[in-house]
């Protein structure tokens, strides 16, 4: 409906979605949204909001739009299939900012979420805006899904030769809970640790500087020379003679 009236929240994080019961939810804190005009330009870059659901076009000081909602929306998906909040290990300063706007996206290990709904996600955070849903389409294709998943195929086609328990996303989520319960054991509550500098609550975030081009190219560099020393094997064995020690090859290593 906000997007319908062509607003933007801007603001769009999971303590946002207030939950009377699972027919009734709604989207708060409406004080930064904005009419979409296809005008307003992010002049002075300031970026304000919970970082792991800020779009990275936001986070390089790009304008906000629908799309950066939508963006959002895929974040608080990820949370609420896997229960966990995006980035908890992990401190919320710009070098995160910086690794999302090079394609980093929260991963929980061990958890697993269908493959339809991951790829709905993925669709959602695409680094791309223009390559993610809108808003209508999304509200189509969340309530396919959740026709898919609640209803019984024999139910909606009498003459269906299909076992119910074989459809796509029926049998995705079947054997995501599946595995999902052997990865907890006997524990029904998801636990996770967050990082002392995870923050959750919206702020400002001056990453102006950090996340200019000079910055994020440094950035680069120094990420294409990170290697791992525990297995780094610096000797060569030659016969029967010693060991030596192998010079690293090509320019970027001279002094």
């Amino acid at each position: 409906d906000i997007h319908d009236k062509d607003i933007i929240h801007r603001d769009f994080h999971s303590g946002n979605i207030l939950i009377k019961d699972a027919h009734n939810i709604c989207i708060g804190d409406l004080g930064l949204c904005e009419i979409d005009d296809g005008k307003s330009v992010n002049e002075d870059k300031k970026i304000f909001g919970v970082l792991p659901y800020i779009a990275p076009e936001v986070l390089k000081g790009q304008k906000y739009t629908k799309a950066a909602d939508i963006y959002a929306f895929g974040i608080i998906a990820y949370e609420i299939f896997t229960g966990l909040p995006p980035y908890c290990d992990i401190p919320h300063d710009q070098y995160l900012a910086l690794k999302i706007c090079e394609g980093l996206r929260p991963k929980a290990k061990n958890y697993h979420v269908p493959q339809l709904l991951l790829d709905l996600i993925k669709q959602c955070w695409n680094a791309d805006p223009l390559k993610r849903p809108s808003a209508e389409k999304l509200k189509k294709m969340t309530f396919i899904l959740f026709v898919d998943i609640s209803a019984d195929r024999r139910e909606q086609d009498p003459f269906s030769s299909q076992d119910p328990d074989e459809s796509g996303i029926s049998k995705q989520c079947a054997q995501a809970d599946k595995l999902n319960k052997k990865v907890s054991q006997n524990s029904s509550k998801v636990t996770y640790q967050t990082h002392p500098q995870a923050v959750y609550t919206s702020r400002h975030l001056n990453y102006k500087s950090v996340l200019s081009s000079e910055a994020t190219y440094k950035f680069d560099i120094l990420e294409s020379l990170h290697f791992d020393l525990d297995n780094f094997d610096i000797y060569e064995e030659d016969g029967d003679d010693e060991p030596k020690i192998l010079e690293p090859e090509g320019d970027n290593f001279n002094t």
